[in-house]
């Protein structure tokens, strides 16, 4: 029996999906005074697969984590689902993504 039985070409859709809205999106977040800070550049989401279909966790780690970039991209990619599946445990996954710096105005 395989020890990983989700559908991952169906995460697989849902994790690029995810990671196009960030790619169009995050670099664009801004903090309480409407200021885009950052960072931006390329990183990666680890993403924990509930068995239930949804996501059960999503970090980014250290500069992005705790700015407004960071918290746009663990809701971009908490919002996916997936058929629900069968496994001893939750399943991990990291998913690479990049956040765009916004242009200038």
């Amino acid at each position: 029996l395989p020890i990983c039985s989700y559908d991952k070409e169906a995460v697989d859709a849902q994790l690029k999906r995810a990671a196009k809205q960030v790619r169009a999106n995050c670099g664009a977040a801004s903090d309480e005074e409407g200021a885009k800070t950052g960072p931006w550049g390329s990183t990666a989401a680890t993403i924990v697969l509930g068995r239930n279909g949804h996501v059960r966790e999503v970090t980014v780690p250290a500069p992005y984590s705790g700015k407004p970039v960071g918290d746009c991209v663990v809701n971009s990619f908490r919002k996916i689902q997936y058929p629900p599946y069968n496994g001893a445990s939750d399943v991990s996954v990291t998913w690479d993504i990049q956040i765009i710096e916004p242009k200038q105005k």
